[in-house]
């Protein structure tokens, strides 16, 4: 079967958010991720977050925006049932293309040796590390580490 990638939409929260709890280590907040929030984020970048669908299920998602300076990813995340077929790649592809800025940032927290893995894969370099981050939705605290990639890594990649 073939993926669809597509535009994100407000009705693909419950999707998403069960994909979301299958996937170890990543920090959610009770109020930017719950689906009001979800749907807020929605509105403000509506052009830049996208999910990949295979046999009308969601197996694969990134929301992304910006600020108007720096691009963010937040929240990649692929099944685990799917991953290794590049599925995130062409999410973060699709993601940073629209974007279209000059650096886009992504972060995980310590312990998500696969989101490390997955943004080195994607050309992200190592910028920033974060100690005592508050992740409030799983009660706990936790070190977090920001990495970057800029158009010029990406079209060298």
């Amino acid at each position: 079967m073939e993926n669809l990638f597509r535009l994100m939409q407000k009705s693909d929260y419950e999707s998403v958010y069960s994909l979301w709890m299958k996937c170890k280590n990543m920090g959610f907040n009770n109020v930017d991720d719950s689906e009001k929030g979800i749907s807020k984020y929605l509105e403000r970048n509506s052009k830049t977050c996208f999910v990949c669908v295979r046999n009308e299920k969601v197996v694969g998602v990134i929301l992304s925006g910006h600020d108007g300076r720096r691009g963010f990813i937040h929240h990649l995340a692929v099944d685990p049932d799917f991953r290794r077929q590049g599925i995130a790649t062409e999410l973060l592809r699709r993601a940073f293309e629209d974007l279209k800025m000059t650096t886009v940032w992504c972060g995980y927290y310590e312990g998500n040796e696969k989101s490390k893995r997955v943004q080195q894969k994607c050309g992200f370099e190592f910028f920033a590390k974060n100690d005592n981050v508050p992740v409030p939705l799983m009660n706990e605290i936790r070190t977090g580490y920001m990495n970057r990639i800029t158009k010029e890594m990406w079209g060298n990649l």
